[in-house]
């Protein structure tokens, strides 16, 4: 496997401008602090503990995966077929 040639599809796929937008800077704060400002306007309706319990989280952003599809490897699917051979021929039940 090429790991140029699948970085540069992967990079292709991040910069299609139809399914991806780059962000100028991290969304992360200004929803934390509207979300902080909705949970002040309304904590008239909720408990201490419950106002505590909704504030302390941990954003996490999401992740890209670009995983190559193995089974269409030549080399991989050669190595699967000698494994299949040496454990067909080894370990026959006698």
């Amino acid at each position: 496997m090429d790991k140029d040639h699948y970085k540069a599809m992967a990079n292709a796929i991040l910069n299609d401008n139809e399914f991806y937008e780059q962000l100028p800077n991290d969304p992360k704060k200004m929803d934390k602090i509207k979300y902080n400002r909705y949970l002040n306007k309304y904590s008239d309706c909720l408990t201490k503990k419950e106002i505590d319990y909704l504030q302390t989280f941990e954003v996490k952003a999401s992740n890209f995966y670009g995983l190559p599809k193995v089974h269409k490897s030549v080399k991989i699917s050669d190595a699967c077929k000698e494994a299949g051979y040496f454990i067909r021929r080894n370990f026959r039940r006698r």
